[in-house]
């Protein structure tokens, strides 16, 4: 079995039509072990509201994917646990707090953290990290 740090740029698909949904959801077959930080919770839900304010969604389907979202059934690892290191990554990296949340979590478990954020790819880019972190789009070639 695979084990993955997922962020919710990739997690956030599993309930929203985006670029890459389809592949997100080969991640959900049981040959993956899928972990995260808690925040990410809170991440999905943010961009289900944004979509709800743009009138991308009723209130009933922001509703039904809030409550899919709070039933992710993923492993979610306390923020508390990795805020130290993770402000060292923030810090070197110039990178935001809940991103790199996601890059301790990777880095404390010897594992990958699976992302389209393309933004957070490039802050790793020729550092100790890089190969730590994997767009989506390239898995295949990884797991």
């Amino acid at each position: 079995m695979t084990k993955l740090v997922v962020d919710a740029s990739v997690a956030v698909k599993w309930f929203l039509k985006e670029q890459w949904s389809s592949k997100s959801l080969c991640l959900l077959d049981r040959a993956f072990d899928l972990c995260a930080p808690d925040h990410m919770i809170a991440e999905m839900g943010n961009v289900v509201w944004k979509y709800h304010q743009r009138g991308e969604l009723t209130d009933l389907e922001a509703g039904i994917r809030a409550e899919h979202i709070s039933r992710v059934g993923i492993r979610l690892v306390p923020s508390v646990d990795l805020i130290e290191g993770a402000m060292r990554v923030a810090s070197e990296f110039s990178m935001a707090l809940y991103d790199a949340l996601y890059v301790e979590l990777a880095v404390s478990e010897g594992i990958q953290l699976v992302t389209t954020d393309d933004h957070m790819i490039r802050k790793l880019e020729g550092s100790r990290h890089r190969s730590t972190i994997v767009h989506l789009r390239d898995l295949g070639r990884y797991a």
